[in-house]
């Protein structure tokens, strides 16, 4: 008879509530935020935006600036394939040198190193 001993097999492992700590949940957003982040997915589906410019735009819409701040950050999206958007359509309604479509992209609210990287994307 087994009273606790070792066991060939092996004793099963018992597990207590404090040995196991439970997964962190996703943060709770406010209906705010929400709304915020649904206006954000909604915007940048359909019109390149820098970050800045669609935090912009979102306040522009009546969100609030860290409520617009908070849903573009939830994207993770690729500013620089944003700028390469831009950029296309930049180029697809006037023509512009190297220097003043990186401008334009800069004054968009990209930053340096996105707006080059959307000039080059057009052959600029």
């Amino acid at each position: 008879m087994n009273h606790g001993g070792s066991d060939s097999a092996g004793p099963s492992p018992v597990v207590s509530a404090q040995q196991v700590a439970p997964a962190p949940a996703a943060p709770q957003l406010t209906i705010k935020q929400q709304q915020a982040k649904q206006a954000a997915e909604a915007a940048i589906a359909s019109l390149p935006f820098s970050q800045s410019g669609l935090v912009e735009f979102l306040v522009y819409q009546g969100h609030s600036e860290e409520d617009a701040t908070y849903a573009v950050e939830q994207l993770k999206e690729d500013w620089d394939a944003q700028a390469d958007k831009a950029a296309a359509e930049y180029v697809a309604t006037q023509r512009y040198t190297h220097n003043r479509l990186q401008e334009q992209l800069e004054y968009a609210g990209f930053r340096p190193s996105e707006a080059a990287h959307g000039v080059r994307s057009v052959g600029l």
